[in-house]
């Protein structure tokens, strides 16, 4: 498809943008602090909605990931936005890094689940009890995967406010319409 370019994204990738960026933050504000220790203490994560929305959003990322990329190599044509070309490499290396850790967190939260012979609970009663290819995976043992995917977590936080912030900084300092090129609402502004 890749049409030429309009100096807005379209329709489905605003809205995936957004969507995800929702989801990503709700489901790190849920994130239960010291889930392995209340495993470890036999609190059965289906008692526990803030673990069950936090399961359940993070494979609405993972699927929301795996959609936005399907569609990026169908969409039209990205804006091309004039920027200097340090801003160009950096935005593309924190899409780069963005888009890594939105395939990153919810592989190590499986990797943690399953290594560590927790349950995944889902909304609507969806419940694995056990996942024996992750806990026999030879994977399962080369890191504190509970440990790695809150620091993943963390640091996906960082870059999105780091990219807020850039957003911003484009839109009220260079008034250039990147911001306004992702809004989902608004005109680009002559």
């Amino acid at each position: 498809m890749n049409l030429p370019s309009s100096p807005r994204y379209d329709f489905l990738s605003r809205a995936f943008h957004w969507v995800t960026a929702i989801v990503v933050t709700i489901a790190f504000i849920l994130g239960p602090e010291g889930f392995g220790r209340l495993m470890r203490q036999g609190v059965d994560p289906a008692t526990r909605s803030d673990i069950v929305w936090h399961e359940s959003l993070g494979l609405l990322v993972l699927l929301l990931t795996l959609l936005r990329l399907i569609w990026v190599a169908f969409r039209p044509a990205a804006p091309q936005l004039q920027m200097a070309s340090w801003m160009q490499m950096m935005a593309k290396l924190v899409h780069l890094a963005l888009w890594t850790l939105m395939f990153a967190l919810p592989a190590t939260a499986l990797l943690a689940l399953g290594s560590e012979g927790h349950a995944l609970t889902l909304l609507g009663g969806i419940r694995v009890d056990q996942m024996p290819l992750i806990a026999q995976a030879g994977i399962a043992k080369w890191a504190d995967w509970g440990s790695v995917h809150q620091f993943l977590g963390d640091t996906i936080m960082v870059l999105v406010g780091l990219h807020a912030a850039a957003a911003i900084f484009h839109h009220f300092v260079l008034k250039d319409g990147v911001l306004l090129s992702m809004l989902p609402w608004g005109r680009r502004q002559r």
